[in-house]
């Protein structure tokens, strides 16, 4: 539960969207010498390269490519150089207006919560999995957030969004799906209906 987190205050407005990402895209390395991406962190691979050759949107990442380390966000101490990287995951999100959430070693974003908690917009990647109370939100059509379907659209479906929405409304709206769906008091509503 993240209901902890106060919201952060609410982003500038700019032109240009600012997307920020910290987190880990580990790299394996072979028998033979060669780096492999680990199995799972595909989509986010795909998603960094793209929006770190956009000349449209500031993307502002942090990658962490070692294969050691807890891929839960930052919340673990036995991350390797937590107190290095602790900080920067929040001021990552304060300094941007949205956050790249997509799968890591599970078929879902731990991030995506945190975004929404801090009030910010996640950039959430469609990649197979089900979203939690899809049967109360239609996250496709009503979502205060873009979600990416196709991996190849990323920089125009974020510019989209960001020219047809207000953003300090759309940021409020995230910030209030959080507490709605997944706060503790949210969930244990849900259960209830």
């Amino acid at each position: 539960d993240f209901s902890n987190l106060c919201p952060l205050p609410v982003s500038e407005v700019t032109e240009t969207p600012t997307v920020g990402f910290v987190g880990r895209i580990p790299f394996l390395h072979t028998a033979d010498g060669r780096r492999k991406l680990h199995s799972g962190f595909e989509f986010r691979y795909l998603a960094h390269t793209y929006l770190e050759k956009s000349n449209e949107i500031c993307y502002d990442a942090h990658p962490r490519c070692e294969p050691d380390g807890d891929s839960a966000g930052f919340w673990n101490d036995s991350i390797p150089n937590k107190k290095k990287f602790d900080p920067l995951f929040k001021t990552n999100m304060l300094a941007n207006q949205y956050n790249l959430c997509t799968r890591g070693n599970a078929n879902w974003s731990l991030r995506f919560f945190e975004t929404l908690a801090y009030g910010r917009i996640p950039i959430y990647v469609e990649s197979g999995g089900r979203l939690p109370w899809d049967q109360a939100i239609d996250y496709f059509t009503d979502a205060c957030f873009p979600v990416i379907r196709d991996i190849t659209n990323i920089e125009p479906e974020i510019l989209a969004f960001h020219q047809t929405h207000d953003l300090h409304k759309t940021q409020g709206q995230c910030r209030k799906m959080y507490e709605k769906y997944f706060s503790q008091e949210g969930q244990i509503k849900l259960f209830d209906e």
